[in-house]
């Protein structure tokens, strides 16, 4: 986000060792099923509505799909605010 912000500005300052990331965005998603299966540790989600994220599974195909657009929709976002503030 950071980068985004000073893409308006005027000036930036930066220190000597400021590390200074690229334009891109990044989402994570952590899946501890593996390791809690090792460790013979269930559990067990009820939910209504939609299917919610969860740390106990990995992603399904539709959950990657919609991460996938919306990652690409950011990252247009991101590259259009970028280029309206150089």
């Amino acid at each position: 986000g950071g980068y985004m912000i000073a893409a308006a500005a005027d000036k930036i300052v930066a220190q000597p060792g400021t590390l200074t990331g690229s334009i891109g965005v990044l989402f994570g998603h952590f899946d501890l099923s593996g390791m809690l299966r090792k460790q013979r540790i269930t559990a067990e989600v009820t939910c209504s509505g939609s299917e919610p994220l969860s740390l106990l599974r990995p992603l399904t195909k539709r959950q990657k799909e919609r991460f996938e657009q919306i990652v690409e929709a950011s990252y247009t976002s991101f590259v259009d605010k970028v280029a309206a503030g150089r």
